[in-house]
């Protein structure tokens, strides 16, 4: 009776990691195989534009919100 239940439960708790052992790598859908491709060509984009950029130089940006917090008028004089 005792090796019965052993074999038992050997079988239980060897089944789930069994199961897991069966499933194949299916296939990528189409969807995926377009969305790769597109990351891909994405991150070539990217980079070729990081290596254009020269070390150390930032592009210029203008501050949209200088004249707001000082109108240009009162620039330069003491209030």
């Amino acid at each position: 009776m005792r090796k019965i239940l052993l074999v038992l439960a050997l079988v239980a708790t060897a089944a789930p990691s069994m199961a897991q052992r069966r499933h194949q790598p299916t296939q990528p859908s189409p969807e995926e195989l377009q969305k790769r491709r597109e990351s891909a060509e994405t991150d070539a984009k990217y980079k070729d534009a990081l290596k254009r950029i020269k070390p150390g130089e930032a592009p210029a940006h203008s501050d949209p919100w200088s004249d707001v917090r000082t109108p240009p008028a009162a620039k330069g004089t003491k209030r």
